[in-house]
C-alpha cells in the first residue's frame, strides 16, 4: 500500500534540504539566534512542495491532513 506523505514527511524534506543549503553557505546557520531565516526558508519549501503535490499528483499526498491542508491556503 502507498504511504500518502503527509506534513511531517514534507517538512523533513524542508529540513533537510535547508541543512544542506546551511552546510554549503548558501543560507546562514541560525541556530541559538534570533534570525528566522532558516525556519522561513523551510516553510517555503513546505509550501511549494504541498501545492505542487496536490496540483500534480494529489494521490501522493494526505489532502486530509489539517496541517497539509494549512499549506495549500
Amino acid at each position: 500500500m502507498l504511504h500518502k506523505l503527509d506534513n511531517d514527511d514534507i517538512a523533513d524534506i524542508a529540513v533537510n534540504a535547508v541543512t544542506k543549503m546551511v552546510e554549503y553557505g548558501l543560507v546562514p546557520n541560525c541556530t541559538d539566534t534570533d534570525d528566522n531565516t532558516e525556519f522561513d526558508i523551510q516553510d517555503i519549501i513546505r509550501k511549494s512542495i504541498a501545492k505542487i503535490l496536490a496540483e500534480r499528483n494529489p494521490h501522493l499526498i494526505n489532502l486530509d491532513d489539517s496541517d497539509i491542508q494549512g499549506l495549500l491556503e
